[in-house]
């Protein structure tokens, strides 16, 4: 670029990812944005911009961290744990013992919570009951079969029966049609047995019991048999496999799940509707970060999807990082687009602290994984509980050889805040180091037609790449990042 670039041009800098170099093996990286969603709309002439991730307002204070959530389709409200009580739409009504995660499913008469090896079903008349064998004596003079099925590990419902799997086995046990806190009388139990890998993770999906491995994903479908209630479904299963119960979840009409090193690397994956194969969801330096984690801490990653406006995003709760994806806006631009999303500022920042996501229409709910709260999306800040929150961005390094450069600019809401805000640019010819901040105030009080704009940059001696960075509440979009060359 920098050899057709004429004096006095105005030359376009992207603003989904920059460039960089790893400060460890010295490799070229892509720096995602920080606490910024792409939305692909032309506005100003540009094909797209950068909005702020919402920020978090406190609906009511919880009786503890977040441990899991589900929306139940009977009563068209989110259940969640959260501590050691279970709410409904944030009213307590329940006990959940320990402080593990709890995979939830529900039916038509109760709200399924596994806990402590055990799936505890609490019905809607208030009562509660524990999943356990039929009583010996059935009253007909011919005993019940009992059954020992160990560790209970994660549960789904389909077709009016729990389905849960036990920790380190292959197998899968499913409820009775007469009473659904016992097993079926006849065939309770299923084996995964295309690979020897066990069952990490189970879904419903359609009519089919879907049971991940580490190794392979199996089908299981219904055949109407009393004496045989499920078959495996051979043509349908994938050869991959992911590494934890919550590293698998429901998004684009499929399943996204973090693979595990059986398919060679760590990806985020999507499985083929109905089966067969996946498609790889995530870039190149998106599987650099997941190279940078162990089998033991990836086991204890979460994934989980949430649909909002025009976002489709896929989470990866990592355990010091939450990445995004955006399928729409990859869509639109031809390749992956992820970004990272975080809580505070600067080197004091970590994960971002929300988790168990859930749309309940009018409001995107969410748990938390740091304070007793439960918290809602906020659309008009990007703060978190009232704390101002740091957003980033990074060009592409851009070659304007021996060219001097003025005037950049980015086009950022302004004049709609009651306070200034304060924005920092830097530049870098490296993609390591970046040179001294240049501070900027922008979207002044009344302020609406104040420009952000750096007037003077300076000579490039090759390549030169940007960072804009702002801390604050202020509901920011940003787009049309542009540099003139002088």
């Amino acid at each position: 670029m920098g050899a057709y670039a004429q004096r006095g041009q105005v030359v376009n800098l992207p603003i989904v990812f920059g460039d960089g170099r790893s400060r460890t093996d010295f490799d070229w990286i892509t720096r995602l944005p920080e606490n910024m969603l792409a939305i692909a709309r032309q506005i100003k002439g540009g094909n797209g911009y950068m909005r702020m991730m919402p920020g978090l307002k406190k609906v009511a204070d919880v009786a503890g961290l977040s441990r899991g959530s589900d929306w139940n389709t009977v009563s068209n409200s989110a259940y969640r744990v959260m501590g050691g009580k279970l709410y409904n739409a944030g009213v307590e009504v329940g006990d959940v013992n320990g402080e593990d995660r709890t995979p939830m499913a529900h039916s038509r008469d109760s709200q399924g919570v596994v806990t402590g090896n055990q799936l505890l079903l609490y019905r809607y008349d208030g009562t509660r009951k524990t999943f356990s064998n039929w009583p010996l004596d059935s009253g007909t003079g011919v005993n019940n079969p009992q059954f020992t099925w160990g560790d209970i590990n994660d549960v789904c419902h389909l077709r009016q029966r729990y389905i849960f799997s036990v920790k380190n086995s292959d197998t899968f046990w499913i409820s009775s049609l007469e009473d659904e806190s016992h097993p079926d009388k006849i065939a309770p139990f299923y084996r995964a047995e295309s690979m020897p890998d066990g069952i990490v993770a189970i879904r419903a999906w359609r009519d089919y019991v879907i049971c991940f491995g580490t190794a392979s994903i199996e089908f299981f479908g219904l055949t109407g048999d009393a004496q045989n209630v499920y078959a495996n479904q051979p043509s349908y299963t994938v050869e991959a496999g992911t590494l934890g119960r919550e590293t698998v979840c429901q998004y684009l009409n499929s399943f996204a799940f973090l693979t595990s090193p059986f398919v060679g690397e760590y990806t985020i994956a999507l499985m083929n509707p109905g089966g067969g194969d996946w498609s790889d969801l995530a870039s190149v330096q998106v599987k650099k970060i997941l190279a940078g984690y162990t089998v033991a801490q990836l086991q204890q990653t979460r994934l989980e999807a949430i649909s909002f406006e025009s976002h489709k995003l896929l989470i990866v709760h990592l355990p010091d990082q939450t990445l995004v994806y955006d399928h729409p806006v990859s869509q639109a631009q031809g390749l992956p687009v992820w970004t990272i999303i975080k809580t505070g500022v600067q080197n004091a920042s970590g994960p971002h602290r929300a988790i168990d996501y859930v749309n309940e229409g009018n409001r995107v709910t969410v748990g938390d994984k740091t304070l007793a709260v439960l918290g809602a999306f906020d659309m008009t800040t990007c703060a978190q509980y009232g704390a101002d929150q740091e957003i980033v961005l990074y060009t592409p390094l851009m070659p304007f050889t021996g060219m001097m450069l003025s005037d950049f600019e980015i086009d950022a809401s302004v004049g709609g805040d009651s306070v200034t805000s304060r924005m920092w640019i830097s530049a870098t010819e490296d993609g390591s180091v970046f040179g001294q901040e240049i501070l900027i105030d922008y979207n002044t009080p009344q302020q609406w037609l104040k420009r952000v704009i750096l007037h003077k940059v300076g000579r490039c001696r090759t390549v030169i790449g940007f960072k804009i960075r702002t801390v604050g509440a202020t509901p920011a979009t940003l787009s049309r990042a542009r540099v003139r060359v002088s």
